[in-house]
């Protein structure tokens, strides 16, 4: 049967039934409405989940605590490994003030709220000579200090198992080159950031230790992956238990919680889909029941049994497709009333416009989309 007629029968029963149409138009916009909210909730709850335990523990899985810094660069030659970062303490100046090397990728790694002195400098730059150096503002306010002034200190290393001096540095001069926010949490620490050409220099001379901080490339086994770095280093089983290292549970709990919010959120669009079936089955059987004297009318005409199933199967489509339409876009502004909004005021301890999202994101459309086509299928 030509498809022009087909689609002049279709216009024909949507417009006659013009109250079942809209009721069942509304329906399936319901329908995705709900689908995408529920989907971008769970969506929201683990991007939460992952921000807060980087805002408080960083974004490494891994702390390596003590070790040589040959190996730190085999940590960081390894294949699956995605970033290292590597601090070393200098030791402590007589007022107690800490100096320390730390490089790029631990700044990176580190966490964005509870480290965030350690991300960006508030006044010059980071140091890059060996007569460099950085102060945390509480510093420089302490003694009067301001950019391209001198100071001079004497440091001394100690053992962190042993508590005994492992070294001591005298007579050290640096030019402040740049100034950082002061320590979160801890306004009284006082701290200075050296270059790495001064920590290369001083790690060679007294053999110092370093600490690493390691973000592996697959985020959902750590464990694993902290067995598996060990034994690359050759680390056998007595040596790993004596092993100074931490894992960064938050971040851990952060990917396995999502996994069980993967399988909640199935379980829920699952659920969603069974009474959607129900419903939408019994929308439709209605429809087609009203419609059977029709049908016995057009088969007298000439149409052909697919041909009625084509004008049922577009039908349906097309009611699919408007509900689809409207649900993504009544979706749309709900989702930014309900996250962008209402969301914010229970997400106010880091960054709230990080921690929800007043946009659906492609994961809630395509879910959506994936659950009304199985419907649409099960239909045809």
């Amino acid at each position: 049967m030509d498809r022009r007629k087909i689609l002049s029968v279709v216009r024909g029963y949507l417009l006659k039934e013009k109250r079942n149409t809209v009721l069942t138009g509304l329906f399936l916009c319901f329908v995705t409405v709900f689908l995408l909210i529920g989907n971008q909730l769970f969506a929201n709850v683990q991007t939460a989940n992952r921000l807060n335990a980087q805002a408080l523990e960083g974004r490494q899985h891994v702390t390596y605590s003590d070790i040589s810094e040959a190996e730190f660069q085999k940590i960081k030659a390894c294949d699956f490994v995605a970033d290292a970062g590597l601090s070393f303490h200098l030791g402590q100046a007589e007022d107690g003030t800490a100096f320390d090397y730390i490089d790029e990728s631990f700044r990176n790694l580190g966490a964005t709220v509870a480290e965030a002195n350690i991300k960006q400098v508030i006044n010059g730059r980071w140091a890059q000579k060996e007569e460099e150096i950085v102060f945390t503002k509480n510093y420089m306010e302490k003694y009067g200090l301001e950019l391209g002034d001198t100071v001079s200190v004497s440091l001394s290393a100690t053992d962190a198992a042993t508590g005994d001096v492992a070294f001591r540095i005298q007579g050290l001069t640096f030019t402040i080159v740049g100034v950082t926010d002061n320590v979160t949490g801890f306004t009284d620490r006082k701290n200075g950031y050296v270059s790495e050409a001064l920590a290369e220099k001083i790690l060679r001379e007294k053999s110092g230790r370093v600490n690493a901080v390691v973000r592996f490339v697959d985020d959902e086994k750590i464990p694993e992956n902290l067995d598996k770095l060990n034994a690359y280093l050759g680390y056998g089983e007595e040596e790993t238990e004596t092993l100074k290292t931490q894992i960064n549970y938050m971040l851990a709990e952060a990917v396995t919680d999502g996994g069980t919010l993967k399988k909640q959120n199935t379980a829920m669009n699952f659920t969603v889909w069974l009474v959607g079936i129900l419903v939408v089955y019994n929308i439709f059987y209605n429809r087609l029941f009203e419609k059977k004297r029709d049908f016995i009318a057009l088969r007298k005409i000439g149409f052909q049994t697919r041909d009625l199933m084509k004008i049922a199967g577009v039908e349906f489509l097309i009611l699919i497709l408007i509900g689809f339409a409207a649900g993504i876009l009544a979706g749309y502004f709900l989702n930014q009333a309900v996250y962008g909004e209402i969301m914010k005021a229970f997400a106010h301890a880091y960054d709230a416009e990080g921690l929800v999202s007043p946009k659906l994101s492609w994961d809630s459309v395509g879910n959506t989309g994936v659950m009304l086509n199985i419907i649409n299928l099960r239909k045809i």
